[in-house]
């Protein structure tokens, strides 16, 4: 393009030349003249302006090549460029065209959206330079916030620039404690909450509490605080979300769509002016007719629908709704009377152990009775599979009946135990009295209220079970605790006093019981204590040598019950040379209120059991007594070590 130019600005020389001077080509002589100044050949832009953008920069014009340059300038951001009328200042003799345009300074309009490329050509004609202009826009100094929006919110945002503040409104009840925002900022600037940097439709934050956004400016110096506040709107909910009256049976059954609340009520409930327990939607308010409600507190009548307007915290939407009682079919299991012809007194019904109780006279044929009885309306009776009729059903009452009654919900039942007792007997004996393993039979004495068991010696007393029988239909206790013969334990170390109360619930008597251990059968033993002269001044031993009678030899010895004028036996060794033998230690210090003397005797004494059977045993042996504070020769000392006929062979007298 550039070469192609050249060429026609030589043509174009050429032929002005040959107009200036036609008659020299006529000549075939040469010709000669004086040379025209040469045209300048500079085709550069040396100002470039654009005067009708305020704020425009100052043009940066850079040639770095003989057949191009640049030329930059900038505007403020936001501006117009589209149709700008630059002013420029071009080499002499010099002109311009944009795109075959020629170019007036101030006047010709071009679009400087894109790179603009000027052609100047000199004032030669030949010299053709290319000037590419850029307009770019100089960084945004805005930091708004120009839209803002929170997922469902009401309403557009109020933005306030000059306050710098932005007000949100939701729905009420909207759970905004982490919530996106949409945002737009000034072109190029960006955003952060708390040093954190907030991207539109992805950032969360809490908006419970009002939120700082910091928006810098695409500058990256120009900063603005925006104060975010999000509010709820008024509540529009006129709800009833719980309802709850004091005679009402499970929960109520709301229903919002059609405004009914359908209750169930208790059978046989006084339901005139009852308070209602009841939950509204926040801020709502409730009345029925023009009686405001307090819930827990103002009370009506629901013996019949109730009708509630409630009223929503915006003061202006309101919902009706009906309350519908509905009684429930009765619950009522208890038998209200029960009488059979003849009986003594009142029945006795107790609900809380289901039991109904009948006293007749004594020895009326109860086997075939019947009964007259009241139930709840609606109820049922039957006896096992047999429906009850009042006064037509006759009875087996020898013994005990289950009287099971079903409730008109036909869901409820209850058994009750019918039971027919005859006007009680006043004795208040105790007919029969043992103990396990007692001799003999016990001795009960009527007249004296007493009675007396012998068992074994050797019986623990402290833990005894007794079997007894009572008069018909008595009880009895020991310190008001109930007895039950062969059950209940008692300590019978002492007499023991029974209080026997008999049917009638008023006779009583008093029964002292004695349980006495059988005197033991005793074997004599023979007896040899060594040393014959016992120091008490001394903690040292004696040994008592025990001689059974051959048909005790394998006799069973309770150590822990043998014993030297109260001293405790500590060991006990069974010879194996002499199987009768057997040596029993004491410590001497252990002997007690033991006289001083020359003949002072010593019993021994302990059980032993043969054949299941707990016999005494004792035998004494007589020697010297005396206190001295020094050991003697004949003391024995420590004699741990030694086995029985070691003792035996060493100490036996």
């Amino acid at each position: 393009m550039r070469s192609g130019r050249l060429f026609t600005g030589i043509i174009v020389s050429l032929v002005i030349w040959l107009c200036i001077f036609p008659a020299a080509a006529a000549y075939s002589a040469p010709l000669t003249v004086d040379s025209p100044d040469p045209l300048n050949n500079q085709a550069d832009i040396l100002a470039f302006t654009l005067p009708t953008v305020p704020g425009a920069g100052t043009a940066i014009i850079s040639s770095t090549a003989a057949a191009t340059g640049t030329i930059g300038i900038s505007v403020p951001y936001g501006t117009a460029v589209n149709a700008l009328a630059p002013s420029f200042t071009l080499s002499d003799g010099a002109y311009a065209n944009v795109s075959g345009v020629t170019q007036v300074s101030g006047g010709t309009v071009n679009d400087f959206t894109n790179p603009v490329v000027y052609q100047v050509i000199a004032a030669d004609g030949v010299t053709i330079k290319f000037w590419s202009v850029t307009v770019t826009f100089a960084p945004e100094t805005a930091a708004e916030i120009t839209s803002f929006n929170l997922p469902g919110q009401v309403g557009s945002a109020m933005i306030n620039s000059d306050t710098g503040t932005i007000q949100v409104i939701v729905p009420y009840g909207s759970d905004v404690a982490n919530r996106e925002s949409v945002f737009t900022l000034s072109q190029g600037a960006s955003a952060t909450v708390s040093g954190v940097t907030q991207v539109s439709g992805v950032t969360y934050n809490d908006f419970s509490v009002p939120v700082a956004y910091q928006v810098t400016a695409a500058d990256g110096v120009t900063s603005k605080t925006w104060i975010v506040t999000v509010l709820s709107s008024a509540n529009t909910a006129a709800e009833i979300t719980a309802f709850q009256t004091v005679c009402q049976e499970g929960p109520a059954v709301i229903n919002s769509e059609t405004g009914t609340i359908d209750i169930s009520i208790r059978y046989n409930t006084f339901v005139t002016l009852y308070p209602s327990t009841f939950t509204l939607s926040d801020g709502a308010t409730a009345r029925v007719g023009s009686i405001n409600q307090i819930s827990g507190s103002t009370r009506n009548d629901f013996s019949s629908p109730v009708v509630y307007v409630v009223t929503a915290a915006d003061g202006t939407t309101t919902k009706t709704w009906t309350v519908n009682p509905t009684v429930l079919p009765s619950k009522i299991t208890d038998p209200l009377t029960y009488t059979l012809p003849g009986q003594v007194g009142s029945t006795i019904i107790y609900p809380k152990i289901g039991s109904i109780k009948v006293r007749m006279p004594y020895g009326t044929d109860v086997s075939s009775l019947v009964g007259t009885f009241t139930l709840a309306p609606g109820a049922i009776a039957r006896i096992g599979s047999v429906t009850q009729v009042s006064g037509v059903t006759a009875n087996d009452f020898t013994s005990e009946l289950l009287f099971n009654v079903t409730a008109a919900d036909g869901v409820t039942k209850r058994m009750w135990f019918l039971t027919v007792a005859f006007t009680p007997n006043t004795a208040a004996e105790i007919t029969s009295f043992s103990m396990p393993g007692q001799t003999g039979s016990a001795v009960i004495n009527g007249n004296d209220g007493t009675i007396l068991v012998t068992v074994p010696y050797g019986t623990d007393r402290s833990a005894l079970v007794p079997s007894f029988t009572l008069s018909s239909g008595a009880v009895a206790t020991i310190d008001s605790v109930d007895q039950e013969s062969g059950i209940t334990s008692n300590n019978f170390n002492s007499p023991v006093s029974y209080t026997v109360t008999a049917a009638d619930y008023v006779t009583t008597k008093t029964w002292m019981v004695t349980v006495a251990v059988e005197q033991p059968i005793n074997v004599p033993t023979t007896v040899k204590i060594v040393p014959k002269n016992i120091n008490l001044g001394t903690s040292g031993y004696f040994l008592a040598f025990v001689t059974l009678p051959d048909a005790y030899k394998d006799a069973t010895i309770d150590m822990s019950r043998v014993s030297c004028s109260d001293a405790p036996a500590i060991r006990m060794e069974r010879l194996k040379i002499f199987p009768k033998i057997v040596v029993f230690i004491f410590r001497t210090s252990d002997l007690r209120n033991v006289p001083i003397g020359k003949k002072v005797s010593l019993t021994i004494k302990g059980d032993l059991k043969k054949s299941g059977t707990t016999y005494t045993f004792s035998g004494s042996d007589v020697i010297s007594v005396t206190r001295k504070p020094t050991w003697q020769s004949a003391d024995i000392k420590d004699v741990s070590r030694l086995s029985g006929d070691q003792l035996f062979k060493t100490y036996s007298p």
